[in-house]
């Protein structure tokens, strides 16, 4: 089942927890673990092999209709932040396939974290910029919906989209080399967010922009404050992408790959202060 992206969720508050993973099991099925309270509802439903351990359960799924059904699993999330029904985004005409992703369905819930999971060019980030409505131009959602709270952002038009953007919905996009404006320096990148969303006056936008250069780990906020972004190192750079993501505390935050460009100490610092 190579090709398609695959759905991940963190254990949390009696929410679906668990992954999804490509020949997990000898069987070469798909394999997901789930919270004590999801073993009846999968019963239920009659899927197979659920091995007990003490805090958690293995299930092997073995057909889509089942991954289908595994994936709309709900528990009673205290809010739903986000909802992705039946997404399908058509790509233009000559290339390798009609549909980048098709059938895809997920919803996040307020303080949850989503990952999707595939290989390279199964439509991971082809999803996350249908939800930001960047999509580029000969490239389109053909059929489902996306809803953030009550708003279908499908429905909007490109300056309400913009007013989200940013602010209500945010993105840590996997390459800062080519997302940073290289002529603006990085402290009024961060800046324009807060002044644009915030309604902060400069000196307050400055200093909340020096703040989370301080959280994010970046030597010397003040200093990369006023550099651009060809005098920082790549994962410099990703630390200033991430600070703007997260500085107007989107209620939702998509992140493709954000420690990618990070070492393992960082990592672990930036996943932390994502997760909080």
């Amino acid at each position: 089942r190579s090709g398609r992206p695959f759905l991940f969720r963190y254990p949390d508050q009696g929410r679906f927890g668990g992954y999804i993973a490509h020949n997990f099991t000898l069987e070469g099925g798909l394999a997901c673990f789930l919270l004590p309270r999801q073993v009846q509802s999968a019963q239920k439903n009659g899927w197979m092999h659920i091995h007990m351990s003490t805090s958690k359960q293995l299930l092997i799924v073995d057909d889509d209709r089942e991954i289908r059904e595994l994936l709309s699993l709900r528990v009673a999330a205290d809010k739903t932040c986000a909802d992705v029904r039946d997404l399908a985004v058509a790509l233009p005409p000559g290339a390798d396939r009609e549909l980048a992703v098709e059938h895809i369905s997920f919803d996040v819930g307020a303080g949850e974290i989503v990952c999707l999971l595939g290989e390279s060019g199964s439509g991971k980030s082809v999803i996350s910029f249908a939800v930001m409505g960047l999509l580029p131009d000969n490239v389109h959602v053909s059929a489902g919906e996306i809803r953030l709270g009550d708003t279908n952002l499908l429905a909007l038009t490109p300056a309400q989209l913009r007013e989200l953007r940013g602010d209500e919905i945010a993105m840590i996009f996997q390459e800062p080399m080519t997302s940073l404006n290289p002529v603006l320096t990085c402290g009024k990148q961060v800046m324009e967010a807060l002044l644009l969303h915030k309604q902060l006056d400069k000196k307050t936008a400055r200093q909340r922009t020096i703040e989370w250069f301080t959280k994010v780990k970046l030597p010397d906020p003040e200093s990369v404050f006023n550099r651009y972004p060809h005098q920082l190192s790549g994962g410099q750079k990703q630390r200033v992408m991430i600070a703007m993501a997260i500085s107007t505390n989107p209620k939702l935050l998509i992140a493709d790959e954000p420690t990618t460009a990070l070492d393992v100490t960082i990592q672990k610092q930036i996943l932390m202060l994502l997760h909080l």
